[in-house]
C-alpha cells in the first residue's frame, strides 16, 4: 500500500493582540486630534461670523447717527438748540431728538408789532426773499429743481428763536392789506415731550422777530432694552430698529464753559443748549446668535464724538445757513483702536439725513472718510 502523507502548510505569521491594541490606540488618538481641530475651527468660524455681524451692525448705526447728528439744525438758520436729549440713568438708555429743516425752503421772519398779533394760532410773516408765485403761497425750487409751494395746509413748520421752538401744522395762509402773509396753524403733536427740557416756544411772548421755517423731520433715537435694539423714529412714524444686539446707548454733551474752554462730557443735557459743542455717543453691542454663557459670546463698545455742523449759526435774516465748522471730528475708542482726525471731505450743509435716507442717495459730497474713520472702531473684545 502506498504511503500517503499530508503535505504541511507553511506557517503564516499574524499580528499579536498587543500590536492590535496599540494600532487601535494610535488610530483613536488621531481621530481625537482631527475632531478636536475640526471643532476648534468650527468655533472660530462661528465666533468670527458673529463678530463680523456685530461689527457691521454697529457700523450701520454709527454711520446713520453720524450723518443725522451732523445734519441737525440744517435749514433752521439761527437756531442754537436743534438737539434735545434725556438721560436714561443707567440701563434704561438715553434718548436723542434731532430737528432737521428743509434746506431749500426760504425762511420767513415774523413781523414785529404787526396789526395782526401773533399768538398760539397765527403769525404774520414778512414775505421771504427769492420766491415766486402767488403772494399767499410763495414758490421755490427744491433740490431736484421742482417747484414747491410754501405754507400749504397740512405742512409742518417750526416757529422758533435761538433757543426755543414749537412745531406747527399749517391750516391756511392769506395776504394782509400790508402785503404780509398771515399764516394760521395748530400746534403739532410731533413736538417732543416736556421731559426733553424747557424748549417750548411761547407763541404769545416769543413770536415777534422769530423765524418760521419748513420742517423736514424730527428724528428720535431710543434704546429698547427688552428687544436689545437701537430704534429710530421720524416725526410721527413708528419706531423702527436700526441696529440689533445693542446692550447700551449713552449720549453725553461736551459744552463750552464760561472760560471759553471745553469741559468733560456731561451725562445730563445742559440747560443752555447753545453751549453744546459736540455729542459723545457710546454704543455697546453683543453677538446676536451667542448667549453670554457661550464660548462664542463677544461684546464691543464704541465711542464716537460728533460735532454738529449747523449749531450756533447766527446769520442775518435772508442769508442761507452754511457750515459753522471746518469739518467733522470723530473720536472712536476701543481697547485696540483710537482714532481722532478731521474729515477732509465733510458733508455739505444742504444735506439732510432724513431726505437722503428716503431717496437712498446722498446730496453732493458724502461722509465717506468720516464713515471709514467710524468703521475702524468696531473691534470685538472678550466679555471678560
Amino acid at each position: 500500500m502506498a504511503d500517503r502523507t499530508t503535505p504541511r502548510l507553511p506557517v503564516q505569521a499574524g499580528f499579536s493582540l498587543p500590536e492590535l491594541m496599540f494600532a487601535m490606540l494610535v488610530t483613536l488618538g488621531l481621530m481625537v486630534v482631527v475632531f478636536t481641530m475640526m471643532r476648534q475651527n468650527q468655533s472660530i468660524f462661528t465666533t468670527g461670523t458673529g463678530v463680523t455681524s456685530m461689527n457691521e451692525n454697529v457700523r450701520a448705526a454709527v454711520d446713520l447717527l453720524t450723518r443725522e447728528v451732523q445734519a441737525a439744525g440744517t435749514g433752521l438758520r439761527g437756531m442754537t438748540a436743534p438737539i434735545l436729549g434725556v438721560d436714561g440713568e443707567g440701563d434704561v438708555g438715553d434718548r436723542l431728538v434731532l430737528l432737521i429743516g428743509d434746506p431749500n425752503a426760504p425762511i420767513a421772519e415774523v413781523r414785529s408789532n404787526s396789526p395782526y398779533p401773533s399768538g398760539s394760532t397765527q403769525v404774520a410773516l414778512i414775505p421771504p426773499a427769492g420766491t415766486t408765485g402767488p403772494p399767499n403761497a410763495p414758490q421755490y425750487l427744491d433740490d431736484r429743481k421742482k417747484v414747491r409751494s410754501l405754507y400749504q395746509p397740512g405742512d409742518r413748520y417750526v416757529l422758533y428763536n435761538e433757543s426755543r421752538f414749537v412745531v406747527v401744522r399749517i391750516s391756511s395762509a392769506s395776504v394782509t392789506t400790508g402785503g404780509d402773509i398771515l399764516v394760521s396753524f395748530t400746534v403739532d403733536k410731533s413736538n417732543p415731550r416736556p421731559k426733553f427740557g424747557d424748549y417750548k416756544f411761547r407763541t404769545a411772548a416769543d413770536s415777534n422777530g422769530a423765524l418760521f421755517a419748513k420742517l423736514d423731520g424730527i428724528v428720535t433715537y431710543r434704546y429698547n432694552k427688552e428687544g436689545e435694539t437701537l430704534e429710530r423714529r421720524e416725526t410721527e412714524d413708528g419706531f423702527v430698529a436700526v441696529a440689533h444686539g445693542i446692550i447700551g446707548f449713552q449720549t453725553r454733551y461736551r459744552v463750552l464753559k464760561a472760560d471759553q474752554t471745553l469741559g468733560e462730557p456731561l451725562d445730563d443735557p445742559p440747560t443752555e443748549r447753545d453751549t453744546v459743542r459736540s455729542l459723545v455717543v457710546t454704543l455697546k453691542a453683543r453677538t446676536i446668535d451667542s448667549e453670554p454663557e457661550s464660548a462664542n459670546y463677544r461684546e464691543t463698545a464704541e465711542r464716537i464724538e460728533i460735532t454738529p455742523r449747523n449749531m450756533r449759526l447766527r446769520r442775518p435774516a435772508g442769508e442761507d445757513a452754511g457750515p459753522s465748522l471746518d469739518g467733522l471730528y470723530l473720536t472712536i475708542e476701543s481697547p485696540n483702536v483710537h482714532v481722532h482726525r478731521p474729515s477732509p471731505n465733510p458733508a455739505p450743509s444742504h444735506e439732510t439725513a432724513s431726505s437722503a435716507a428716503r431717496r437712498g442717495a446722498h446730496h453732493g459730497a458724502s461722509l465717506h472718510d468720516a464713515a471709514l474713520c467710524a468703521r475702524i472702531g468696531a473691534v470685538a473684545v472678550d466679555d471678560d
